[in-house]
């Protein structure tokens, strides 16, 4: 315990904020004001913080002055030393552009006060501690105040560090709440004679009501100057001490005469009475007790701030001790709350038995060597619960000091950020991991490929790259569901795992693609390539073995492309195109095989990138145009036809659509091409009508998935019409069983506002997809397609024939029209007839032709109905 107590001075701290923000300034105003008194818990920590006894007067209010430029600051701070007022604490933004930055303002505030503290407030985004500390002398005279700021920890650096102004050291924890006790009690007195209306008072009463010596004294006068809302409670304790043999004590409120500044006095007095007993003479006394009053709010919102702070405080005397640390003196509710530990068994410890088998070692000796030295650390710890679980903490060592700069307590703030590490950690493992199937994403994969090649330039050695697509992958996911597809990949993924070597890595890539990288096959090329085979006929056979995920067993297989490199030289991007691409050649190879990549892949694949270059300006180059292929009734002959898209490249030719429409799928340019079909055809429609033989026909369009997916094929369709002045009852769309995969009621719904409008609707290619009751029930369509694939071999195969009589009989008993395509012969013709169909499209009728050859052909056809004759 300490034998003396220092008084504090009367005058309030004066606290500069230096900050370009006017938002910041009210903040900190907000924040240093006081709000409650103090409960004696909090008075007894704060004085066992700082090494006093625990005192009845409280520390003064602040005097918080603001500025916006580093300039400015640096002349209030002179000012304030010419006035023998210096300021006991600065808080400087660290970026303010309007002027100096943070540090050369510190700087330059430091040659004019060099004991004045600084905090520094910066997000620490524009800079780190190490340039801090590079570019200010070495002080203990600063700290570093993080953004956004937390009220508490504001008020916290306010009372622990303001040791320089006239109170130095608001909060001293249980004994030293007060840097400075006051030199003086500042009291005046009054005599006022009631019989003749005498007023005599000190000086010292003048100074605390702020009068001259042209104030009128007297008993109202004086009364004036007291807050209306403690002048009539003032003087109804007067009226009632008169009647009685107590004096009267109250606590009011002054508005000083001089400056209007409200100052808090404790008016005291008692009546002296004559013989009979009446009052004569009112004696009493004004004592300023601003400083004592406000700091008791303060120290009393201090305290019921720290109690309900989230983070956890501990505070610790100086002495280190053989336990190995310095002892517990204070910890708030938080660490209660957060380690589990009751105060009872914290204090009298070191803050260190809280450490785990985890704790950083390495830390913990940088908290010793701060300590050593007196200096603040701040750093992240793993600590130990008292049931055993460990947690993160963010933890901030800070000294205590007295004025003559000798530390006498330590305070430990620990913040939990236990859920910051999860998060961090999970988001790092998002960042270069797969969430479905946890393995390396492609990010990942980039990395480990760079390090290989890194290596490879270092030390050739073959090594080999994978590139894995899991064939009719979509079917799976049509037919059984994503849930199920899901669960296949995760399971893909752990036979690969399987087939690994540890030091190999096996990646998703996205979708169902996978990539291996294997490394150190070997420096012998026949050698690498074997063992490449090897690894890819394992992995083969382990996927090719059944899932046990739908019943029955669904069978899987995979395509590999396999790209062998031993240098440094090429890029990742050309290693993971070769593998994609020796992936393709093994796909168009009759999949579930394996394909090395060699350079005529390479000239194949340049091929396709000009051909897909060249036709995205097949639009605007004008190098495409329409055919028509007719559609015949066995009753009235041609019914309309088919818009077909062809392409005339003046480079190539003729391209076959059997070219360029999968190019144009994989490309990205079906969306496009099925735009510029939609409105040449609904303009060739419309002239249609003007032409007496053509008016009554209907024109088919085909209609991508992509395009009919489109949030605006509706309206795209309707506008189209529109714009091209055609009806729509005579255009029909005709789509493939792709587009039903799709959720069913957004396609029944889309199509339902094309009916409404006449629009007809064909199901193309019926049969050879994901054919199903349920939707052809539920869509508004008009006719089924039988696909020419059926009607080939109809003649020859029994299930092609039953598949087409099965199709002609469920579309009339759904009330479709049921078209049959690719007839090519009479017995086919005569076949169809016969079992029910009754419209026709093929070679046998009619090859696609030019507009002007399609008009010629509807204005000459004279077929008869029986068909005797092919055209």
């Amino acid at each position: 315990m300490f034998d003396t107590m220092n008084t504090p001075s009367t005058q309030p701290r004066r606290i500069l904020v230096i900050d370009d923000n006017p938002a910041i300034h009210d903040d900190f105003r907000k924040i240093l004001s006081p709000e409650a008194l103090p409960s004696e818990q909090l008075r007894s920590a704060a004085a066992a913080v700082f090494g006093r006894p625990a005192q009845t007067e409280k520390p003064s209010l602040y005097e918080v002055d603001v500025v916006s430029r580093g300039q400015d600051g640096l002349e209030r701070v002179r000012q304030a030393v010419l006035e023998d007022r210096p300021y006991a604490l600065a808080f400087v933004d660290m970026r303010m552009p309007n002027g100096w930055d943070g540090l050369e303002t510190t700087k330059q505030i430091w040659q004019a006060s060099p004991a004045l503290q600084i905090v520094l407030c910066t997000a620490f985004s524009d800079f780190s501690w190490d340039e801090i500390r590079a570019a200010l002398p070495q002080s203990d005279r600063f700290l570093i105040l993080k953004k956004p700021f937390d009220n508490i920890e504001v008020q916290q650096l306010a009372e622990a560090l303001s040791e320089r102004c006239a109170t130095e050291g608001v909060l001293e924890v249980k004994d030293r709440v007060l840097k400075e006790a006051q030199k003086i009690a500042r009291i005046g007195h009054y005599i006022s004679d009631t019989r003749t209306g005498e007023w005599i008072n000190s000086e010292s009463l003048d100074e605390i009501f702020g009068v001259d010596a042209e104030f009128v004294r007297d008993f109202d006068n004086w009364m004036a100057l007291i807050d209306p809302a403690y002048s009539e409670p003032l003087q109804r304790a007067i009226v009632n001490a008169a009647f009685s043999a107590e004096g009267f004590d109250e606590t009011c409120r002054v508005v000083r005469r001089a400056d209007g500044e409200h100052r808090w006095v404790t008016a005291r007095g008692r009546w002296e009475k004559d013989a009979q007993g009446l009052p004569v003479r009112l004696i009493g006394t004004f004592q300023d007790i601003t400083e004592a009053y406000e700091s008791q709010e303060q120290l009393r919102l201090l305290e019921a701030s720290v109690a309900q702070i989230n983070d956890s405080i501990i505070i610790t005397d100086a002495d280190w001790k053989d336990e190995g640390g310095p002892t517990i003196v204070y910890v708030n509710d938080a660490f209660v709350h957060q380690t589990g530990y009751r105060r009872e068994e914290a204090i009298g410890r070191t803050p260190f038995f809280l450490q785990s088998s985890k704790t950083s070692r390495s830390e913990l000796a940088r908290i010793a060597e701060a300590m050593a030295n007196n200096q603040s650390i701040r750093l992240e710890l793993i600590n130990q619960r008292r049931d055993g679980n460990e947690f993160w903490v963010d933890l901030d060592v800070v000294p205590v000091k007295d004025k003559k700069g000798r530390c006498t307590h330590w305070v430990f703030i620990e913040r939990d950020i236990s859920g910051q590490k999860k998060s961090s950690s999970m988001i790092e493992r998002l960042a270069y991991y797969d969430a479905l199937t946890g393995l390396p994403n492609r990010r990942l994969l980039d990395d480990r490929l760079r390090q290989v090649l890194a290596a490879c330039g270092r030390n050739p050695v073959f090594c080999a790259l994978l590139f894995i697509d899991l064939d009719d992958f979509k079917q799976v996911n049509d037919s059984f569901g994503h849930k199920i597809g899901d669960l296949l990949l995760v399971e893909v993924a752990s036979r690969l795992r399987g087939c690994m070597r540890e030091e190999d890595t096996v990646a998703r890539f996205g979708g169902d693609e996978f990539v291996l990288l294997l490394k150190n096959l070997g420096t012998d090329r026949e050698e690498a390539v074997l063992n490449v085979e090897t690894v890819s006929r394992k992995i083969m056979d382990a996927l090719s073995a059944g899932y046990m995920l739908t019943e029955p067993e669904y069978p899987v297989s995979a395509s590999i492309g396999i790209t062998l490199f031993d240098s440094g030289s090429v890029s990742t991007d050309d290693l993971l195109k070769r593998a994609d691409i020796a992936m393709y050649r093994a796909k168009s190879g009759g999949k579930n095989t394996f394909a090395m990549f060699d350079s005529g892949m390479q000239v194949v694949v340049n091929e396709r990138a000009r051909l897909a270059n060249e036709l995205r300006h097949a639009v605007t180059r004008q190098q495409l145009e329409l055919h028509f292929q007719a559609l015949i009734e066995t009753e009235r002959g041609v019914i309309g036809a088919e818009a077909l898209l062809r392409w005339n490249c003046p480079e190539r030719g003729r391209v076959s659509p059997a070219i360029f429409i999968p190019l144009a799928e994989q490309s990205g340019m079906i969306k496009p091409l099925g735009d510029w079909v939609l409105d040449t055809a609904c303009t060739e429609l419309a002239r249609w009508a003007t032409v007496p033989h053509m008016a009554g026909l209907t024109m088919s369009i085909n209609v991508s998935p992509k395009q009919f997916n489109s949030d605006d094929f509706v309206d795209e369709v309707l506008d189209a019409l529109q714009r091209a002045g055609a009806r729509p009852d005579r255009l029909k769309l005709e789509l493939t069983e792709t587009v039903m995969i799709q959720d069913i009621g957004a396609v029944a719904k889309k199509l339902e506002q094309l009916k409404a409008h006449g629009i007809g609707v064909a199901l193309d290619d019926f049969g050879t997809g994901y054919s199903s009751l349920s939707y052809l029930k539920r869509l508004p369509l008009d006719q089924l397609k039988i696909d020419q694939s059926f009607v080939r071999d109809l003649l020859v195969n029994k299930n092609d024939a039953s598949i087409a009589s099965s199709i002609i009989a469920l579309g009339q008993s759904l009330g479709l029209k049921v078209i049959a395509e690719g007839v090519e012969t009479i017995p086919q013709q005569q076949f169809l007839l016969d079992i029910g169909c009754h419209a026709f499209q093929g070679y046998l009728f009619a090859r696609p032709l030019p507009a002007d050859e399609f008009e010629e052909l509807v204005r000459t056809w004279d077929i008869p109905p029986q068909f005797a004759s092919p055209i």
